[in-house]
């Protein structure tokens, strides 16, 4: 794990969430909170120049922190687990399989592109992994995360938990919610303690991967 200091002395006003997808067919989540943790703007986008446009006319550069989501690879699974995990087929017992592979083959490269360009543009760049943040502050849950009950809950739980204002009654998109929670790590960047609130988790392709650990108290 790297151990690296991480310093931002710019004034921030934006803190900005996207909850990039590994692919085109599903949608991406953008969100902006304040420094109050009220939602500024919520959106969607499917190809990565949209949210690079967004991004690039959202502010001043110097005044927004972004965090983008490390999506899972879908073609993770090799053939021999593809075949054996289908239901109409037996586990081989005593099959021994190796659990040697890096940790970021479980990761789609999708979304780096667009990092790094806005890295060397200037802008303060970091990447989070939703599914490591929500174990991380406890915000998992017992419900399908797509389903509308678990977008329900999960928003609930963003508001009870995260304090994030501005949900709106009805049922949010679940790469909404996820980019909420990216804007939440960016918000923790700026205000919260590294390795007390918050801590370098890894880096990936260059880009430290951040997730908040604890709620800041008021």
């Amino acid at each position: 794990m790297d151990n690296k200091i991480i310093k931002i002395t710019k004034n921030k006003l934006n803190f900005v969430g996207i909850s990039v997808k590994p692919d085109t067919t599903e949608d991406s989540g953008i969100a902006v909170l304040d420094e109050d943790l009220n939602i500024k703007y919520i959106d969607k986008a499917y190809r990565l120049n949209d949210i690079k446009f967004f991004v690039e006319n959202l502010s001043n550069k110097d005044s927004l922190i972004i965090s983008i989501d490390i999506p899972l690879n879908n073609m993770f699974l090799i053939g021999k687990w593809r075949q054996e995990s289908k239901h109409y087929h037996c586990f081989t017992v005593g099959t021994s399989y190796s659990s040697k592979q890096i940790w970021s083959t479980r990761q789609s490269s999708r979304g780096s592109e667009i990092a790094q360009t806005l890295k060397e543009e200037g802008y303060d760049v970091f990447r989070y992994n939703s599914s490591y943040s929500k174990c991380a502050l406890s915000l998992t849950y017992p419900l399908k995360s797509r389903s509308p009950a678990g977008c329900k809950y999960f928003q609930e739980m963003l508001k009870q938990k995260l304090g994030i204002s501005g949900l709106t009654n009805n049922i949010m998109s679940f790469s909404a919610l996820d980019a909420i929670l990216g804007a939440y790590t960016s918000w923790q960047i700026y205000y919260g303690e590294q390795n007390k609130t918050f801590k370098i988790v890894n880096n990936y392709k260059d880009i430290p991967v951040i997730s908040p650990i604890e709620k800041i108290s008021c």
